[in-house]
């Protein structure tokens, strides 16, 4: 069961809930100094730390060379960045791939969903748990949610 530090400030057994989070320019980071981003887009500005980073940038936003070759997408024309993309688009959309719950037959578009589903409403998994008061939560969504 994975613990969560502290609730944020709701939380009635949390004794640091009443002081003030310090500005982002009074905190001190633990990590070395952070390297300057060196590459920019020239199409919208944006910029990355490494080439690589910029190529994938460039290559997912500005640069869709994945066509859907499905007649539904011709017009308007769907394009996509990466290969990935348009398999998953294919598999959700035109195929129907779906992952179905053994429980209740309720499908999903991926493994990920079932397996939080299952987790949440059959097997009640709940793997977040505050240090103070010990409420536990399923998601980490529903801890933060809780206590904002």
């Amino acid at each position: 069961m994975k613990e969560v530090f502290l609730h944020k400030k709701k939380c009635k057994n949390n004794p640091n809930r009443d002081k003030k989070k310090p500005k982002k320019k009074e905190q001190v980071s633990h990590k070395r100094t952070a390297t300057p981003k060196k590459y920019e887009c020239e199409k919208c500005g944006k910029t990355f730390k490494n080439n690589n980073n910029l190529k994938q940038h460039i290559t997912g936003v500005h640069t869709k060379v994945f066509r859907c070759p499905y007649d539904a997408c011709q017009l308007p024309c769907k394009l996509f960045g990466q290969q990935r993309h348009l398999r998953v688009h294919i598999e959700r959309f035109h195929l129907k791939v779906r992952e179905t719950c053994e429980f209740c037959k309720k499908s999903f578009y991926d493994k990920s969903s079932l397996r939080k589903h299952i987790n949440d409403i059959h097997l009640g998994v709940k793997q977040f748990t505050c240090f103070t008061c010990h409420k536990c939560f399923a998601r980490f969504g529903l801890y933060v949610l809780f206590y904002l």
